[in-house]
């Protein structure tokens, strides 16, 4: 009786974790909330130019820093751990709509979500290139 009791116990605290993960990992404000680290950095000027890596070959300083994105749809951007000269800060709004991720007014579509990595994509439409950003918690 005391392992039906237990089993059952059991059971229900890994439905609710469960259950509290998946509201948690939603692509919406919610989903989104917290402190992000840009961890990736790619584009290409134009449809024909190959894509750059700009994080692999950015500075250390910049490397660190954080996208804190508030409930209200605001964020700022930290310059934190190694210090760039100057130190580099910045404040905007945000949003999600959809699959689009709204930054300052410019548009990036979700190419994927979990509740530790966000990778997003803006496309020129003048040029045909693209900038790709990775963020994780």
């Amino acid at each position: 009786m005391k392992k039906v009791i237990l089993l059952s116990f059991l059971s229900s605290l890994i439905f609710l974790a469960a259950c509290k993960k998946d509201n948690a990992c939603n692509f919406d404000t919610a989903g989104i909330q917290g402190t992000w680290n840009v961890t990736g950095l790619k584009m290409t000027s134009d449809s024909i130019s190959p894509e750059v890596d700009l994080f692999a070959s950015g500075s250390l300083c910049d490397k660190d820093n954080q996208l804190d994105f508030h409930a209200d749809g605001t964020y700022n951007y930290v310059d934190a751990g190694v210090l760039c000269s100057p130190a580099s800060s910045d404040s905007g709004t945000w949003s999600v709509s959809g699959n689009n991720f709204i930054i300052d007014g410019e548009t990036f579509v979700k190419q994927s979500f979990s509740c530790n990595s966000l990778v997003i994509k803006a496309n020129d439409l003048t040029t045909g290139g693209y900038t790709i950003v990775t963020l994780a918690r």
